[in-house]
């Protein structure tokens, strides 16, 4: 046992030879490395801890940045690929405001270590990290417009901090999203953010998924400690797994937008949450909600659930329906989940409606009418139609002795929008409404629209008249209209229709409508024609 002792003593300092060796730490005496030969220089470096030989960081070295001394670095920028040195280092940092930026011909594969608040990671090229990120503080900032993979978990361990992917830009997170102790952190997404696992939100989060921007999560969306969080959707939101909603969520789907949850959407605790549906939402098992929770689903939107709808018989479901909704009364139902229910109960009479489809209207998106040169145009479209046979046409120059013009076929059943137009040759009258007829006779009247040129004061002001991409133009109408539909054009340079809207104005007192420039279009001088009836005004925008 004597003679093993010495043995034992050298194995045991070996390994701590080992171990410390294997923790030499290095701050940067450089802020920005462009190749490897600066990155080699013992003069761009100062070894804060271990004992080997070398003087610069390689192998599995960590590299940091300390607080006090006369070492006022606090960024690292890597513009060369660190690959060919080393795809073991450890980055941390013990100090506030560091910044680690990968330049857009940087590359990098690394472990990341524990970063204090205010921490800033930029990456513009390729940045891989082996082991979970954690941010411990609050306020730090990572900005990817280039590639960001963290092949474990990303965790936000405070509030206040900015996650940004600009376009072209992809973070990858392999495995789950915390965003833990009171959330509150901010997130803009125009490239794309990856989560394989779980997105686990804590609070008051706000993601904003742009025009190009894609929210992928691959398990499910879980929103914990009073909920809170809100999702303002212009691209893609895709949840693989159940979304389970702790209240008071706030989910906008903008016009042009594409949502899926591909499994549950589960509300709980209080529900009260918010789904303004303007894009398209598919729910592809069951929508069960809690109660108390808005629904406007508007004329742009289409919201398809593919199971079953459960509600409760208390906390009335607010619902706004001008858009198009999808529901399979022949495979699913609309539940009361509390055992005993009242007829007189919203949700109760909501579910029969739901459950009896067949005896739902058609629902008009709008109608309205334009002065053409060869006549009286009217346009309607319909988003869904159910058992409708025809519509009438009629046409009066009193708004009250009302003859009958002509008929066009109905689509039947079909829950996709339809497009009408009718052009009245003769402009026969000064109003127009439509008598829209079931198979079994049974009308509903829509309208009138107005062509009589009795409101020459109608006055249409635009502005800014120079606008970006993306942006919003007011619209300030004055007149004396009551209740009117008004058809709002842009046009390009070449006469092409790029975008179209139908607005209802109460036009007694003023009004003011927001027009939004779409993302997508080109630089250039476009005319905004807005229609009502008779009138048409034009305005000239620039678009830069």
């Amino acid at each position: 046992m004597k003679r093993l002792l010495p043995v034992l003593q050298f194995i045991l300092f070996l390994c701590l030879t080992n171990i410390t060796l294997a923790q030499n730490t290095f701050r940067p005496l450089l802020e920005n490395f462009y190749s490897s030969q600066e990155w080699e220089n013992p003069n761009n470096w100062q070894k804060v801890s271990g004992n080997a030989s070398h003087k610069y960081p390689q192998n599995d070295d960590h590299i940091t940045f300390t607080e006090g001394g006369q070492y006022k670095i606090t960024t690292l920028g890597i513009h060369l690929n660190l690959d060919d040195i080393s795809t073991a280092l450890t980055f941390e940092n013990s100090r506030n405001n560091a910044h680690y930026i990968i330049g857009i011909n940087g590359n990098a594969t690394i472990n990341f270590g524990t970063f204090n608040p205010k921490t800033q990671i930029t990456v513009l090229g390729t940045l891989t990290s082996k082991t979970s990120l954690l941010l411990k503080g609050n306020k730090s900032t990572v900005t990817v417009s280039g590639n960001l993979i963290i092949n474990e978990d990303f965790t936000l361990q405070n509030s206040n901090n900015l996650i940004s992917i600009h376009k072209g830009g992809n973070l990858s997170v392999e495995g789950n999203f915390y965003a833990a102790n009171g959330g509150g952190s901010t997130y803009s997404i125009d490239g794309t953010l990856t989560i394989k696992e779980t997105l686990e939100i804590n609070g008051k989060e706000q993601f904003t998924v742009l025009e190009n921007g894609s929210l992928l999560v691959g398990k499910t969306l879980d929103s914990k400690s009073g909920g809170g969080a809100i999702f303002i959707i212009h691209g893609n939101l895709n949840v693989e797994g159940n979304y389970s909603i702790n209240g008071n969520e706030k989910v906008t789907l903008i016009e042009g937008s594409n949502t899926v949850y591909g499994s549950n959407i589960i509300s709980k605790n209080g529900g009260g949450g918010n789904f303004t549906i303007g894009g398209n939402m598919l729910v592809k098992e069951t929508f069960d909600i809690f109660g108390g929770e808005t629904i406007d689903l508007q004329k742009t939107g289409q919201l398809e659930v593919r199971g079953d709808i459960i509600l409760s018989c208390n906390n009335s479901l607010k619902i706004q329906n001008q858009g198009n909704f999808i529901f399979n009364t022949n495979e699913n139902s609309c539940i009361i989940r509390d055992a005993k229910c009242y007829e007189s109960s919203k949700n109760y009479q909501l579910c029969e409606k739901i459950n009896n489809s067949e005896d739902l209207p058609v629902e008009l998106s709008y109608f309205v009418g334009q002065k053409a040169e060869n006549g009286n145009l009217l346009i309607w479209k319909t988003l869904s139609e159910i058992n409708c046979d025809y519509f009438s046409i009629e046409y009066s120059n009193d708004n009250k002795m009302w003859q009958f013009l002509d008929t066009l076929h109905g689509a039947g059943n079909i829950n996709t929008p339809v497009n009408y137009e009718y052009l009245d040759t003769l402009s026969s009258g000064d109003y127009y409404r439509l008598l829209q007829f079931d198979f079994d006779n049974s009308s509903t009247v829509y309208g009138p629209v107005v062509f009589k040129n009795e409101n020459d004061d109608l006055t249409i002001k635009t502005y800014p008249t120079v606008v970006k991409q993306g942006g919003l133009i007011r619209l300030e109408v004055r007149g004396t209209i009551d209740k009117s539909k008004l058809t709002i054009q842009l046009i390009s340079s070449n006469a092409k229709i790029v975008k179209e809207v139908f607005i209802t104005a109460d036009i007694v007192d003023g009004y003011v409508a927001s027009f939004k420039i779409p993302y997508s279009i080109e630089n250039g001088i476009y005319i905004l024609k807005v229609f009502h009836g008779y009138h048409q005004r034009i305005n000239r925008v620039i678009i830069n």
